[in-house]
């Protein structure tokens, strides 16, 4: 089987994506610090899906404004 490695999301889809896996990421801290589960393999998760945050955050194009002062915030 071939991997797909082109996919089409909009803006909304994303920002779901990124929403539940930080649902999940709640979720699984607050397991952690409760001592529910396997603390090891929480860490993991955990590890795991804010990494994949990570990648999400750094794929996206930043706007600014061209030709003008940006100020953040």
């Amino acid at each position: 089987m071939k991997l797909n490695k082109n996919f089409e999301f909009d803006m909304r889809d994303i920002d779901t994506i990124e929403m539940a896996l930080r649902n999940k990421v709640t979720e699984l801290s607050q397991k952690l610090m409760d001592g529910k589960g396997d603390s090891e393999e929480l860490r993991a998760e955990i590890r795991e899906m804010s990494e994949l945050l990570a990648r999400i955050h750094h794929q996206k194009n930043w706007f600014r404004p061209s030709g003008e002062i940006y100020v953040s915030g």
